[in-house]
């Protein structure tokens, strides 16, 4: 497991820092063309998260996935367990027209505004954030954070719709 992990973070074939070999059957990376975007930036071009999600004090990542046939875009996120073996998580799938356009960027524990329960269009209601999580977003559109939850599962927090 440790070394699995450490090639996942190496970051030997591609922005996710994993092998497709590494990634759920069905998925790859993103190809450079498909996160060509101008607004992209870093050695991640925004399509990695890198932190302690579950705060076990191992690695975790999120990476944005195409799936093999090319006809889907997904949110993918690897965590760490305790059996040490880890678990992929599909958090996210929608169709693939041509780059992928969503973005991710770490966020650190701390206090973030958030949608309440019941929407976006009322006040935002203070959310903690106690080990590292990560915004999900399509940029001058929709955005949320994920949270890694004791369920074992994320939680989808909304910021903006």
């Amino acid at each position: 497991m440790r070394l699995t992990l450490a090639v996942l973070f190496v970051g030997i074939a591609g922005v996710c820092g994993a092998s497709a070999s590494e990634l759920p059957k069905g998925w790859r990376l993103p190809s450079d063309a498909e996160l060509s975007d101008a607004w992209r930036h870093g050695e991640a071009r925004n399509a990695v998260a890198k932190g302690d999600f579950n705060g076990d004090g191992a690695p975790d990542v999120a990476c944005l996935a195409v799936r093999t046939d090319g006809m889907q875009q997904g949110l993918l996120a690897f965590v760490s367990d305790s059996s040490e073996t880890g678990r992929w998580h599909v958090l996210d799938r929608f169709e693939l027209s041509g780059s992928v356009f969503m973005g991710l960027d770490l966020v650190r524990p701390g206090k973030v505004e958030v949608c309440a329960p019941d929407g976006c269009d009322g006040p935002k209601t203070s959310l903690v954030i106690w080990h590292d999580a990560f915004r999900y977003y399509r940029p001058e559109s929709a955005a949320s954070i994920y949270v890694f939850a004791s369920t074992g599962e994320f939680e989808r927090h909304w910021e903006s719709d």
